[in-house]
């Protein structure tokens, strides 16, 4: 009796095994069968081979009308949810499954598990399941799809996070600065605008793309966060990267006039006089003309009042 009870649980476990083994295949074949059914035909091997080689073609054009046929024909969401998030992760660097996983995302009001997911891809967060690309170039396409994404759907915040890891993830590229930019305006956040052109100052770009960035951050300072002073210092700046330029010239000119110091107006007069000492064009010599006349009145009311 002692042997035959300590047998006891061999034997429970000896009659388990096969009718385990019996629901596994149960279960496998109700699944393919369902397969099937939603493929409409026994004839399509890329249907049932859904466990071969993930990541192929095959694999994810699987996924993909098994999406559809769910959505489609069995009124389930949810399955068509799962379908396409497993061809993203087998799949980050296919447009069309992004695409087609962001259309149910917006349809499911599931955005935020998309940027949820997306984050986790490009190691920017974590998700359950989801392991981060290794990729570099995979996880900028990628974020280059959200961004444009999030921006066309006017999901503002969503919008700026996706810009700003683009950025950290590609520093050289101008896009993720243009649009960061204009949503940092949109929103009327001038201190971040500020932050977007000064970093935009960094990029190895021709004389006009810096002197447009300059005479943008001087408006910002003047109009967005209403900093007199700091416009003074941003073209006093931008005169000493750009010594040739007029544009640049002018600005701080006529910042100084409204908002700086003599000292300081007359020094920049002179540095302008200097720029235009082999000026040849009637414009320039004009313009150094009254520039020095300017001077010279300048140093006089200086003379008259030292307290100035």
């Amino acid at each position: 009796d002692v042997h035959r009870m300590m047998c006891f649980p061999l034997a429970a476990i000896a009659g388990l095994s096969p009718l385990m083994g019996l629901l596994g295949t149960v279960s496998g074949i109700r699944e393919c069968f369902r397969d099937v059914a939603l493929a409409g035909e026994m004839g399509n091997p890329a249907m049932l081979a859904g466990g071969i080689e993930r990541g192929s073609d095959a694999h994810i054009d699987r996924l993909l009308e098994m999406a559809r046929l769910a959505a489609a024909q069995l009124a389930d969401p949810a399955r068509a949810w799962g379908q396409l998030r497993e061809a993203l992760l087998a799949a980050p660097q296919r447009p069309d499954v992004f695409e087609r996983l962001a259309t149910l995302a917006a349809e499911q009001d599931r955005e935020e598990e998309l940027d949820a997911v997306v984050c986790a891809l490009v190691d920017e967060g974590e998700v359950e399941g989801v392991a981060a690309l290794e990729d570099l170039d995979q996880r900028k396409d990628l974020l280059q799809r959200w961004a444009a994404l999030a921006t066309a759907a006017g999901r503002r915040d969503a919008a700026i996070q996706a810009w700003t890891l683009l950025h950290a993830a590609d520093g050289q590229a101008v896009e993720p600065f243009d649009a960061l930019e204009a949503l940092y305006r949109e929103a009327g956040d001038g201190d971040a605008v500020a932050y977007v052109l000064e970093e935009r100052l960094t990029l190895d770009a021709d004389v006009d793309e810096q002197e447009a960035t300059w005479l943008r951050l001087a408006d910002v300072h003047l109009s967005e966060r209403q900093e007199p002073a700091e416009v003074v210092a941003t073209m006093q700046r931008a005169a000493s990267a750009l010594p040739h330029s007029a544009a640049v010239r002018a600005m701080l000119l006529h910042a100084l006039r409204d908002h700086g110091t003599p000292v300081d107006l007359a020094v920049a007069l002179e540095a302008a006089v200097a720029a235009l000492a082999d000026a040849d064009t009637d414009d320039a010599l004009a313009e150094r003309r009254l520039l020095r006349r300017e001077l010279a009145q300048l140093n006089e009311e200086v003379l008259n009042d030292p307290d100035q």
